[in-house]
């Protein structure tokens, strides 16, 4: 719902991004969409590289990785985390010695997913009850609980 983490984490960042999506450029609709696409089709182990030029693409239009991080947590739950919540990306800081802002930017944003991808936690044996197995094929995307 919109509450006050809005769509898309914040609600002005949600609103921006409804605003773009109604009233930007159809290059504007393009790029979102091809850059969106290209990164749905990526797989475990990330090529960080493709990864990283279609993430390029996006912050180019305006949002930063807050509104993009949200959107692919949504599409690809089992490798992407969002980092929309100030809560999660000071905590997230912290733990790794960056500043709050840094995760907003790209290449902020695919280290994080480099240490998440490369951990024992990530990397761990699917779990036999299916109810624990619903949980663990998200769980990058979960991330942004654990740290809330």
């Amino acid at each position: 719902g919109k509450n006050q983490n809005g769509w898309l984490g914040h609600v002005g960042a949600s609103g921006d991004f409804r605003r773009m999506l109604k009233n930007g450029t159809i290059q504007e609709h393009k790029t979102i969409v091809n850059s969106i696409n290209a990164i749905a089709k990526l797989s475990y182990p990330l090529d960080m590289n493709k990864l990283k030029i279609q993430l390029n693409n996006l912050v180019e239009l305006g949002p930063s990785m807050k509104v993009w991080g949200r959107l692919l947590a949504i599409v690809k739950p089992e490798l992407y985390c969002t980092i929309s919540a100030p809560r999660v990306r000071k905590a997230i800081g912290k733990t790794l010695g960056k500043s709050e802002s840094y995760f907003q930017d790209v290449d902020g944003y695919l280290m994080l997913l480099s240490l998440i991808h490369s951990s024992p936690w990530y990397r761990s044996k699917a779990p036999d009850k299916k109810n624990e197995l619903e949980i663990w094929k998200r769980r990058a995307a979960f991330l942004d609980v654990i740290f809330y």
